[in-house]
């Protein structure tokens, strides 16, 4: 589901409440800088959300917007530097707010270039290109490694709108089933809808001339799905299935060892001793400050800063694995002046 942000939050409030009551799973797209808008009750309704395994949040764009505000094109033709720093603040902002590693990437309106790309095959933490393959795009993202082009296929689209002006949200489930054919035997399909706009368009006939509840053909879509005994999953729920990673189901154990020490007037240095790898193997580690995740590391050690005044500074990691299973914390190393 694409285009997660701070206004239109509570439409997608009423999917998520339809998720839980269906028993399913869903992938909301957000665009990370709505975290740092300072609306408390959707920072806290998207905490409640990180935490809930039946969702996944996943990286759509840091604002979605160019660098000049030009709307959609934060991933076409702009320079590497603005689109890693975009990836990084948009990671920053889901682990520092939510506590969440962001493990998978799709696209916005103009989609990625072979920047999005490099930058993608770069990052340490990205597993999963989702929806990569749309032809008029395809040329321009071939760089991203095979491995984690997990999910290469065109959504089935379950929105409808008139293709002369289209706005997303027409749900229509005669129309979904027209997009299901020929897919029954694929081994995974994957659905994009913008609940944002499906109360809105329950007003308005869609391309076939329908005036229908928005909702209640999500509903249809779904009911249909599970009589065909359809397995929902996330996008990197599904990256870990296939990996053989999900059958690790042993969280590793805390890393020991962890020592602090001043780097600099605004910085510090952090070492550990890993923990023994599980089964699926150790993927990477979470910093915490003073109770608060502050960062990410793959191996066991991290620089980073700290105000240059603060008299005591308390750490903490945790080893994360690649089921994403984690640790418990590991032992406080505290810095004091």
């Amino acid at each position: 589901m694409d285009d997660l942000a701070a206004h239109g939050w509570r439409e997608w409030k009423i999917l998520a409440d339809i998720v839980k009551a269906e028993q399913i799973k869903a992938d909301f797209g957000i665009f990370a800088a709505s975290l740092l808008e300072g609306d408390a009750a959707y920072d806290a309704w998207i905490a409640e959300i990180a935490r809930d395994d039946r969702f996944e949040l996943w990286h759509h764009g840091f604002t979605g917007n160019g660098p000049n505000g030009e709307p959609g094109k934060e991933y076409q033709g702009t320079p590497y530097a603005f689109q890693k720093a975009s990836f990084d603040r948009a990671r920053e902002a889901l682990l520092i707010r939510c506590d969440h590693i962001v493990r998978t990437y799709s696209e916005h309106w103009h989609g990625g270039d072979a920047t999005t790309a490099r930058v993608f095959s770069e990052d340490p933490h990205f597993r999963v290109w989702m929806a990569w393959a749309w032809a008029h795009r395809e040329d321009r993202i071939r760089t991203v490694p095979a491995d984690r082009r997990i999910l290469d296929a065109m959504p089935v689209g379950m929105e409808c709108a008139d293709p002369a002006n289209w706005t997303p949200g027409y749900v229509n489930f005669s129309e979904f089933e027209k997009e299901y054919a020929g897919h029954e035997n694929d081994p995974y399909l994957v659905l994009q809808g913008h609940p944002w706009s499906w109360t809105e368009t329950s007003t308005k006939p869609d391309r076939t001339g329908a005036v229908l509840d928005r909702w209640d053909e999500f509903r249809k879509i779904i009911a249909f799905l599970k009589s065909r005994a359809a397995r929902f999953v996330n996008a990197y729920e599904y990256c870990r299935i296939i990996r053989g990673y999900a059958a690790d189901t042993t969280p590793p154990a805390a890393p020991t060892g962890l020592t602090v020490t001043r780097s600099g007037p605004a910085s510090v240095s952090l070492v550990w001793t890993p923990p023994a790898a599980p089964a699926s193997g150790l993927d990477c580690y979470k910093v915490y400050r003073d109770g608060r995740p502050v960062a990410l590391s793959t191996g066991p050690a991290w620089t980073g800063t700290i105000p240059a005044m603060v008299a005591r500074t308390s750490f903490q990691v945790v080893a994360v694995s690649r089921a994403e299973l984690v640790s418990p914390r590991s032992l406080t190393a505290s810095l004091r002046e």
